[in-house]
């Protein structure tokens, strides 16, 4: 207990002796002690001495610091020191070095100068008192795909006199082939070769296609072009059908942008005498037909063949696809593409040439009857049958097939395409057709009743037999 308290004891006289500070420890400060000033001499330490001690030190700093900052320019020439406009010269070693160099930049107001990336006004451009740079606007549309500049030309075009649109034709002609296999600048081409131009601004624009238009009629956006151009004058058509006769029409033909350009032909009609356009392109393709109706692109070019064409020029493309016989017209008819050409015929082909189908699908009934594709074909019959077409289709279901062992209608109603060929010629059949085809499959009910197809066509004749009493 006792030296607890005398420890607090000492404890509190600690704290109630006055700070002093050892001798010595403040000697960098003895300089400042011996002050002129009286007042400075009463002030306390923290108002004099400390505050002056780091003003002394900020002022060497800043002086070493604009040493550093500012160190003589003599690596620049002079020349260049006086383009930039600085103070002082290195030929002149008295020069001031402790002031910043001073930069002169010029005055921008009142220039006329404009910004490098100041956007284009191109409503002012259109005003028929401008005459723009088409040149610069061509280049942007080409390196740029600017379509903004695409527009422009389009436009100007509608409203310049024909002085400017000169200038505009000469601008895109100077890079023509590009212009035209380009996705904004063929639209731009395209306007020239409208209905407003002169012939002498079509013919300078056809003048960029000579010897590449088979290149422009397989690119993706050269083919518009040339479909524009097939609705100008007759020698410029003769132009473009010549140059894609000389080249390999099969290659064009098949391809899926230059069809377009091929069905565009198709579509002309020329002052009389025509030129003999597809006499040549019948000579070139001679074995090639079939082949060319089983091709997507090759597809459409026949049926616009078929449509557009005289009877004369259609007969050598028909007679490829159904006088060939009945392995070429199965895979013409079996195919993809190639079934939408039978189904043209079927439909719109002269009566000789639907007879020509219909006997080639009779014989083999049931091959195409089961077939997707050949399905189709069958189904184009009967919607475009007569009663003697449909009499002759429900006697060839009742015959036996070429297995002979039971009639067409059971080996049809056991799939699904044939039991929708079933389904589609009963309600067009009278009575008698109906009791002729229910007494072929009568024999096989078990076998019917065992798939679902066959199960549906039982259904549709007991339904039949409840309706019409037989």
């Amino acid at each position: 207990m006792l030296p607890s308290t005398h420890n607090l004891h000492a404890r509190f006289l600690a704290a109630q002796m006055p700070f002093s500070l050892p001798s010595g420890s403040l000697s960098y400060l003895d300089a400042y002690a011996d002050s002129a000033s009286p007042l400075l001499a009463t002030q306390p330490l923290g108002d004099t001495a400390l505050p002056q001690f780091m003003r002394s030190l900020q002022a060497q700093t800043m002086a070493w610091r604009q040493h550093q900052l500012y160190s003589p320019s003599d690596w620049l020439l002079e020349g260049d020191q006086n383009g930039f406009g600085l103070a002082g010269s290195a030929a002149d070693p008295e020069a001031p070095r402790a002031s910043p160099p001073q930069v002169s930049v010029p005055s921008c107001q009142g220039s006329t100068v404009p910004h490098a990336h100041e956007p284009i006004n191109f409503l002012s451009l259109l005003h028929p008192a401008s005459s723009p740079p088409y040149n610069v606007f061509v280049t942007r549309i080409i390196r740029s795909s600017d379509q903004q500049a695409s527009i422009f030309l389009q436009q100007k075009l509608k409203v310049a006199d024909v002085e400017e649109r000169h200038k505009i034709v000469d601008a895109i002609c100077a890079r023509g082939f590009e212009m035209m296999s380009h996705r904004f600048g063929n639209w731009a081409v395209q306007r020239c070769l409208e209905a407003a131009s002169t012939p002498e601004e079509r013919r300078k624009i056809i003048g960029c296609m000579r010897g590449r238009v088979v290149e422009l009629a397989t690119n993706c956006y050269g083919c518009h072009v040339l479909q524009k151009a097939l609705d100008c004058e007759e020698d410029i058509r003769l132009l473009i059908v010549s140059e894609l006769l000389l080249g390999d029409p099969a290659s064009t033909l098949t391809n899926k942008h230059a069809s377009h350009v091929w069905s565009k032909i198709m579509e002309l009609t020329w002052t009389p005498p025509a030129p003999p356009i597809f006499a040549y392109v019948n000579k070139s393709l001679k074995g090639k037909w079939a082949s060319l109706a089983c091709h997507e692109t090759g597809s459409l070019v026949v049926q616009h063949a078929f449509e557009n064409l005289e009877e004369s020029a259609k007969d050598g493309i028909i007679d490829e696809l159904l006088n060939q016989g009945s392995t070429i017209f199965a895979d013409i008819c079996k195919n993809q593409w190639g079934s939408y050409c039978i189904q043209h015929i079927l439909e719109h082909g002269s009566q000789k040439h639907r007879q020509m189908c219909l006997d080639h699908l009779m014989n083999d009934l049931l091959d195409f009857a089961t077939n997707e594709q050949g399905f189709k074909s069958v189904m184009r019959v009967i919607k475009e049958a007569g009663p003697d077409t449909l009499d002759r289709m429900v006697k060839r279901m009742c015959e036996p097939a070429k297995s002979g062992r039971r009639a067409m209608i059971v080996d049809l109603a056991l799939s699904v395409t044939g039991s929708q060929l079933i389904a589609s010629v009963l309600p067009q059949a009278d009575k008698d057709q109906r009791a002729l085809l229910y007494d072929c499959i009568r024999g096989h009910i078990v076998t019917l009743r065992g798939c679902k197809t066959g199960s549906k066509v039982i259904w549709l004749f007991d339904r039949m037999r409840a309706y019409y009493g037989y």
